[in-house]
């Protein structure tokens, strides 16, 4: 048995130099050596299992090293990592703050501001030409359209309307103008024309022609009223409110028959010319105060200007000096006059005021 024990204790010994030769041998042949070496159940067992546990801690124990190498090198990176942000912050901290543009002047602020407005001023006129452009492009196609549709029978005059006339009917208006239909609106109207013919005739004040889209030519007049006359040798010279001549007549017209004016010029569509221009015009306020206040005097006769008679009817009249007739015709007591008499049914006789603006009323004739 000691034999045998010497035995396997050279054979363990000769393994472990082996092993000790052979330091790169895997864990197969370290198990194998054990199993070899296994004579002695109780002694050898003991030695191969713990030889087999120390080999099998090894790798343990090498793959704890290398997990603890893999977390340093983890930690490592990480704070490889971190370290750059850490430099960052400190580059960053270094960093100088970014430095305040100056201040201008009062004097650059101001050429600042001038260009701004310049600038504004530049693009708004660049916006009115702009306008300007598309206008007179739209303008253009307008008036291109007109200028052909002018020359249609669209526009040839088929009526003609007459606006104003009192006097004068509106046959006897577009005959005196000359004005025909069936020429065209724009081009051959002839309002000037027309307007001219018509402002000869001394019953027309004023003519205008006009055209009405898109085949009517309209013929507006202005007519002077006729209100009183004046006896002229033979005939009866018919006058409106303003002394202007509008007709000789033989005829005794239905107007206020004056009396007591001197007449040296007669002329159509002019102011009568008389020897005394005070007392005439003194007689055209007369006759309009009268048209005014709605009253009607068949006759005024202005022979004595101190002594003026207006004939209410032949046989019934008003005798004052020209202040006052004009004054008591204006507010309203002549009329309150002849309310009274014509309500008494009273024709005949004088009435006269007096300074005090009472009336008389002288019976008879």
């Amino acid at each position: 048995m000691e034999e045998d024990k010497k035995y396997q204790t050279q054979e363990v010994n000769i393994e472990e130099e082996e092993q000790q030769q052979e330091p790169e041998q895997t864990e197969d042949s370290e198990i194998l050596a054990a199993r070899t070496i296994f004579v002695d159940k109780d002694n050898l067992y003991a030695e191969g299992s713990e030889d087999v546990e120390e080999s099998e801690e090894e790798p343990a124990e090498s793959e704890e090293i290398a997990d603890s190498d893999d977390a340093e090198e983890a930690e490592s990176e990480n704070e490889g990592e971190e370290e750059p942000a850490e430099e960052t912050e400190s580059e960053t901290e270094a960093e100088p703050e970014e430095e305040k543009a100056p201040e201008l002047s009062a004097e650059d602020r101001e050429i600042a501001e001038r260009i701004r407005l310049r600038k504004i001023e530049a693009e708004r006129k660049r916006r009115r030409h702009k306008r300007a452009m598309i206008t007179g492009v739209v303008l253009a196609v307008l008036a291109l359209t007109s200028l052909i549709l002018s020359f249609t029978p669209i526009f040839t005059v088929d009526s003609i309307e007459v606006k104003g006339n009192t006097h004068y009917s509106a046959d006897e208006i577009i005959s005196m103008g000359h004005a025909v239909p069936g020429k065209n609106l724009i081009y051959k109207a002839d309002k000037a024309v027309i307007q001219k013919y018509l402002e000869q005739n001394p019953y027309i004040k004023s003519a205008e022609v006009n055209r009405k889209f898109p085949s009517t030519l309209v013929i507006n007049v202005k007519e002077r009223t006729p209100v009183m006359t004046i006896r002229y040798d033979d005939d009866y010279l018919v006058l409106d409110g303003e002394g202007i001549l509008l007709q000789k007549s033989r005829t005794k017209p239905k107007l206020t028959i004056i009396e007591g004016n001197i007449i040296k010029k007669i002329k159509l569509s002019q102011q009568l010319g008389t020897t005394d221009e005070t007392q005439m015009r003194k007689t055209i306020d007369l006759v309009q105060a009268m048209s005014d206040n709605d009253l009607y005097f068949v006759k005024i006769d202005m022979t004595d200007k101190y002594s003026i008679k207006a004939y209410v009817y032949d046989t019934l009249i008003v005798k004052n000096d020209y202040e006052t007739l004009v004054e008591n015709i204006k507010n309203g007591k002549l009329h309150l006059v002849l309310d009274k008499l014509f309500s008494e049914s009273i024709k005949r006789g004088t009435i006269t005021f007096n300074e005090d603006g009472t009336s008389t009323f002288m019976p008879g004739f």
